[in-house]
């Protein structure tokens, strides 16, 4: 029997495991990323767990083929490079990560993009389990996305397809980490969604949440906003309407391109989704009207590991896509 390991680089933690072809997870570690150390640095610890995943696999008899590591980054995809990696110190533009851990490791190592590998695993094995056409998005500290073509991760030319963040919600709105103007990362993130009510709070007009906050705005995340708005607070309410909007008009411009059967919602923001599908759904009504009776179903993510499952994923489907050598 044979395996995958998949890698999942967070901000905060690095997670290892073995993918058995039964769609199980074997061996789970994780350790600390500490983010602001070198590439070269967490690599050698990214190697160690892989190592000790290997070693534990060998010793119940599986071989492992490959490995597959999601980055929270973008990629370069013919060059197995990251390139712009927010949140982790410089070092990782055009670092080739891919071949790096290779040598560490004797396996074959295959990136991957995190929002990417997030969708993959839900649409193969979480919930969009039965689906042929899935897209995924992540809303958390930034916004991503993926999209799911006939049970394959569609990537695009420039392994970008996918990059729903950056989808454009506002021409003239305010300019995005990314260097663009008007992204829906601006709009839809956890930050754009706190920062939206910084002004009105400070003005007094936000009584719940500031006692919610004991005063503290450095205190306040998108959670308590829900909360807020859950019991009525106005101005939080108007917050997720706004987001929930941006995010309605651009799921909408998505199904009309791709047609999914499911869009698939992940992330720390998807615990306001009670209050977001509602109003994703409305937006559609308006903007959607020529897909009739095809919308998509708006689901949430389910699976406690997607990075993990969905990394290893993404390295067998390169495995399986690789020319067989009949010489």
């Amino acid at each position: 029997a044979t395996g995958v390991i998949g890698v999942d680089v967070g901000g905060t933690n690095v997670k290892v495991g073995l993918l058995t072809e039964d769609g199980n997870l074997h061996y789970s570690t994780y350790f600390k990323t500490q983010s602001h150390r070198s590439p070269e640095v967490i690599l050698a610890d990214v190697a160690d767990a892989v190592a000790q995943v290997q070693q534990q696999a060998r010793a119940d008899g599986l071989s492992v083929d490959g490995v597959g590591m999601g980055v929270p980054a973008t990629t370069d995809l013919a060059q197995q490079h990251t390139l712009i990696m927010p949140n982790f110190a410089a070092g990782w533009f055009e670092f080739p990560a891919a071949e790096v851990l290779g040598n560490r490791t004797g396996l074959r190592v295959n990136l991957i993009n995190d929002a990417r590998a997030f969708v993959l695993a839900e649409s193969k094995l979480g919930s969009g389990q039965g689906c042929s056409n899935v897209f995924g998005i992540v809303l958390g500290t930034g916004v991503g996305g993926g999209i799911v073509v006939n049970g394959r991760l569609y990537l695009g030319s420039s392994g970008l397809a996918g990059e729903f963040g950056h989808y454009i919600i506002d021409p003239h709105g305010v300019r995005c980490g990314c260097g663009s103007v008007g992204c829906l990362e601006t709009v839809a993130s956890a930050p754009a969604l706190v920062a939206s009510v910084m002004r009105p709070l400070l003005h007094g007009r936000s009584p719940i949440l500031y006692d919610m906050v004991e005063g503290d705005l450095n205190a306040l995340t998108a959670e308590h906003i829900s909360r807020a708005a859950r019991e009525g607070d106005t101005v939080c309410l108007e917050a997720l309407q706004h987001v929930g909007e941006a995010l309605g008009i651009a799921t909408a411009s998505v199904a009309v391109l791709i047609g999914p059967e499911r869009i698939v919602v992940g992330g720390g923001l998807v615990g306001a989704c009670d209050i977001l599908f509602p109003i994703i759904e409305t937006t559609w009504q308006r903007h959607a009207v020529v897909l009739g009776d095809h919308l998509p179903q708006l689901v949430t993510a389910k699976l406690s590991d997607p990075g993990v499952i969905g990394a290893a994923l993404y390295a067998r489907q390169v495995l399986e896509e690789m020319p067989v050598n009949t010489s």
